[in-house]
């Protein structure tokens, strides 16, 4: 009979073709209330990606091998959180959506990458279709090509320890910030794809964020919880490629959307001392 170790190590030799963990962290910013820090390039509308998050993935659920596999990812994950003295992290629906969604792409549009081929980034994805979401993620990525019907406990121990084994997947899943999970797996024949999504909330909001505002437009913000920080007491937009404040700002309890039509971010400042703000992403809206 075989002992655990020993199908791990089968299923690692005989089932893992060059397996690949990918990881990004998604981090806050420091700001001077004054001056404005420069942001990267956003090669598409990250709003647009909310339909592929939101397409109906309920036969997910209905697979019993799918979720196993999500199961034991997230039994696996907590454990070597615990075994650190780390906080066990629940599931976040919305998180597991986004990560469901980007696995599925991979698989359908035959890629393995953060970023998708429009060049979205995981904080894209999430500022697009995560309409309450304010604060920092990472991703890690794992896929398997397989001869075979790979279980799902010889799957995930395999998949984690792949990402403990690399430095920055290591500090994704073991970051002490990280607060909220979401594990999404994809399934054909000879591959399975696996997205881990983790993330620190600054702010939840208490309502999905529109999509589409108008010009001018007040925006009266009521918040569900706050993270560490505590509560924002201002609000700033950016538009694509441009600087954090740069598309207008204002304190939170006398917001406006930007006086020009545009895609713009929504982000929020936290007090840290002094004349400076920690400045956390939220998601991004279509002012017309």
């Amino acid at each position: 009979m075989d002992r655990p170790d020993d199908r791990n190590r089968r299923l690692r030799r005989r089932t893992v073709i060059g397996a690949v963990a990918l990881g990004a962290i998604g981090g806050s910013l420091l700001m001077p209330r004054g001056p404005a820090v420069s942001q990267g390039h956003v090669a598409t509308r990250p709003i647009d990606y909310r339909w592929r998050a939101d397409r109906d993935r309920s036969s997910i659920d209905r697979d019993p091998y799918l979720v196993g596999i999500e199961r034991a990812l997230m039994r696996e994950t907590n454990a070597a959180r615990r075994r650190r003295g780390l906080s066990v992290l629940p599931t976040d629906a919305r998180l597991r959506q986004i990560a469901r969604a980007h696995s599925a792409d991979m698989l359908e549009r035959g890629y393995f990458d953060h970023r998708t081929p429009e060049g979205l980034s995981p904080a894209d994805r999430i500022a697009g279709a995560y309409r309450r979401f304010v604060g920092t993620s990472g991703e890690n990525l794992w896929q398997v090509q397989s001869p075979e019907h790979a279980r799902p406990a010889d799957v995930a121990p395999v998949a984690i320890q792949d990402w403990l084994d690399s430095p920055s997947h290591r500090d994704n899943l073991l970051r002490p910030q990280h607060a909220i999970l979401g594990i999404g797996v994809a399934w054909r024949p000879h591959r399975i794809v696996v997205t881990q999504l983790l993330a620190a909330p600054f702010t939840l909001l208490a309502d999905a964020l529109p999509v589409r505002w108008r010009t001018g437009q007040s925006v009266d913000l009521a918040f569900a919880t706050h993270g560490a920080f505590g509560q924002p007491v201002e609000l700033l937009w950016r538009s694509p490629g441009g600087r954090i404040g740069e598309a207008g700002r204002s304190p939170v309890d006398r917001a406006r959307t930007p006086s020009r039509p545009g895609d713009v971010q929504m982000q929020l400042g936290y007090p840290d001392g002094g004349n400076r703000l920690t400045v956390a992403p939220g998601p991004w809206i279509d002012v017309r």
